[in-house]
């Protein structure tokens, strides 16, 4: 039976059995659904609850059998060591037909599967826009967020953020100015603090100027069957230049020097 909700708009209408439903309606659906899922851990149990009866449909994470995985693959990224994996069930997906609303998986993709810590979570869920959901490696009974592979700006600058305490030039103005640009421009623009031990082969060029060989090398990313993923070059050879004046570091000189590490 269908009826018009109560809280929706005029002419929305839902119905349980179906996927044509208003967010109201649904999350009374997730919370039936409640008493047949478990992580085997109450506070992810009560993070993910909490989660589906507060965002929309293609916002809220769930919990994620692991045998819904396949092609499992470890990859160097940008923020170390990342599993790769291929989602059979696939990713919620949202298409409208006028006022109505008919909510759809995405089919198999593509996902990363990341390590956490299980108290940074509760505050932090709600604000990652790229999380699918939450699943438990059985052999090490680790738990695991499934993320995109193709994190948004919000999410980057999460991971970014989380960062900060991990790194200092020992100088507060040159962190602060790294912190602001990381923070404000896209992945390939924004510096970073490089230890100098990173750098091998250092040779003499001219005054104030120095050739050398990055071990890690620059940030790419890494586009394979519409997926991208974040990665390092590898080995390269950079240009290392004198900062005379750290008063003079600026926005305006970052956003003009493209090549700027």
């Amino acid at each position: 039976i269908i009826e018009d909700c109560e809280k929706c708009k005029k002419n929305m209408r839902c119905d349980a059995k179906y996927p044509i439903i208003c967010d109201n309606c649904l999350h009374e659906v997730l919370k039936i659904e409640f008493d047949n899922w478990t992580s085997g851990d109450s506070l992810i149990d009560e993070l993910i609850r909490k989660a589906q009866l507060s965002l929309p449909y293609n916002r809220y994470p769930e919990w994620i059998p692991c045998d819904s995985f396949t092609e499992i693959q470890y990859i160097k990224g940008e923020f170390g060591v990342v599993i790769s994996a291929k989602w059979s069930q696939g990713a919620k997906r949202m298409q409208s037909y006028g006022n109505r609303r008919h909510h759809t998986r995405s089919g198999p993709c593509k996902i990363i599967l990341k390590k956490f810590m299980k108290q940074s979570l509760s505050t932090e869920m709600p604000l990652y826009c790229c999380l699918y959901g939450i699943t438990q490696n059985i052999s090490t009974s680790e738990y695991l967020l499934v993320d995109s592979t193709s994190p948004c700006d919000i999410c980057l600058r999460k991971m970014l953020k989380s960062e900060f305490s991990n790194w200092s030039s020992g100088n507060l103005l040159i962190d602060e100015f790294i912190k602001k640009a990381q923070l404000s421009l896209p992945y390939n623009r924004h510096p970073e603090w490089i230890p100098y031990d990173s750098f091998t082969k250092i040779k003499y060029i001219k005054r104030d100027e120095f050739g050398a060989e990055w071990n890690q090398g620059a940030r790419r990313t890494q586009s394979s069957n519409n997926e991208h993923y974040y990665i390092r070059s590898g080995p390269r050879v950079v240009v290392l230049k004198k900062l005379k004046d750290i008063n003079q570091l600026s926005m305006i000189e970052i956003r003009c020097q493209d090549s700027l590490y």
